[in-house]
């Protein structure tokens, strides 16, 4: 957990209504706009800079971006019946596994 927190991949969001939807607007650790595709990586900061940001900010909380060829699987949600978590077994991964919780974090949807 110590590692995933020092990587500066952690980014502030809002939750707004947009067409009678909930969604979260990625904000930069300075306030600013930002996004989750690598384009906007120079804007993202470690786990501590964005809680940081966040108390300052109001941010409404703060998120991992996950960007591709990284894999994260969401241990409270496993369908085992979902064709991907089949070929996971084949790797010999058991499920369920149990992985550390991100604290106040949520994942972002990409919007590309």
């Amino acid at each position: 957990m110590k590692r995933i927190k020092e990587l500066p991949r952690w980014i502030g969001w809002n939750l707004k209504e947009i067409n009678g939807r909930r969604t979260k607007i990625p904000c930069a650790a300075n306030g600013m706009p930002t996004g989750t595709s690598a384009e906007y990586a120079h804007t993202w900061v470690t786990y501590e800079e964005a809680a940081k940001a966040a108390a300052e900010r109001s941010f409404t909380g703060i998120g991992f971006v996950i960007l591709e060829n990284v894999v994260f699987l969401d241990k409270d949600h496993i369908d085992p019946n979902d064709p991907y978590v089949a070929k996971l077994r084949c790797f010999r991964i058991s499920l369920p596994i149990t992985l550390a919780a991100l604290p106040t974090a949520t994942p972002l949807k990409r919007n590309s």
